[in-house]
């Protein structure tokens, strides 16, 4: 049985982008990236010198798109009205965004994603202090990461578990955290690469993206422990995390899906030696 197909998460998944979906394209630019969540939010760039550059082979043999800081970004498909046609509504009860990234460049804000309608914004930021941001809505404070610098490719999580406790997190350590978080009620237009479809463009690469609607608070390194393995960020770790040194398997919770060990017995057979490949084994 294959792991890790949209299929088999739980916990209300609404969007899924993977740029190593992109492994033997032969396209050079992606004008569409699509979302396996089910849920259709496909990114879209229908002009061609706006569309980010596919890179194959480029982070732990898995393919990124590549975005150029000055022209190149997405659109999510159906979320250009207000409503609630989004993948991350900025009234959900319950979050969980998770972003695999790394900018090239630094010394201005740049925009990883970003959720947009009048006042109403969520957002995913490279900042100008060389720092990762999260906002759930635009009136509060930020959330910060320490200082990195441009080149370190990061996984950076966001969770708002039910009790309204908002955590960020970079690379399995938590950075900062706020209490009572209640976000806003507008859904609008989802942009990947730039603010607001005309500022604050991302210099870099983005590898994946995955939003839940869910309280998703006790499956975070197992989150953490699937993404760094697969994209070859293990090291990244600190020490004391329960998948620094192995991937999450049989036995554990990955990304809301228990599995028994009889269950994983044909998948596993042959990777008892060497690692698992993450880009096989993990999407079929």
């Amino acid at each position: 049985m294959p792991l890790l197909k949209p299929e088999h998460l739980t916990g209300d998944l609404r969007l899924w982008l993977r740029a190593d979906s992109f492994k033997g394209s032969s396209k050079s630019t992606a004008p569409l990236w699509a979302d396996e969540s089910g849920n259709n939010y496909h990114a879209a760039q229908s002009t061609s010198d706006d569309q980010p550059a596919i890179l194959l082979n480029h982070q732990n043999g898995l393919p990124a798109l590549n975005f150029d800081g000055t022209s190149e970004f997405m659109t999510l498909d159906g979320t250009d009205t207000a409503g609630d046609n989004s993948p991350l509504d900025a009234g959900a009860s319950s979050i969980l965004c998770v972003t695999v990234c790394s900018p090239d460049s630094s010394g201005s804000t740049q925009s990883v994603w970003s959720f947009n309608e009048e006042t109403s914004q969520s957002a995913f930021w490279w900042r100008y202090n060389r720092r990762f941001t999260f906002f759930y809505y635009a009136s509060t404070t930020p959330l910060q990461s320490t200082q990195y610098v441009a080149g370190d490719t990061v996984v950076a999580l966001a969770s708002l578990d039910a009790t309204d406790d908002l955590v960020w997190r970079v690379d399995g350590t938590e950075k900062d955290t706020r209490s009572g978080e209640t976000g806003g009620t507008d859904a609008g237009p989802f942009y990947i690469g730039v603010e607001d479809g005309r500022s604050n463009f991302f210099n870099g690469k983005i590898y994946e993206i995955i939003i839940f609607h869910a309280d998703l608070s006790d499956s975070i390194e197992e989150i953490e422990g699937y993404l760094h393995h697969k994209w070859g960020l293990e090291s990244s770790l600190p020490t004391e995390h329960t998948y620094r040194y192995t991937p999450p398997i049989a036995g554990y919770s990955v990304i809301g899906l228990s599995l028994s060990s009889a269950t994983l017995s044909e998948t596993l057979v042959g990777d008892l030696v060497s690692p698992l490949n993450m880009r096989d084994r993990y999407h079929g």
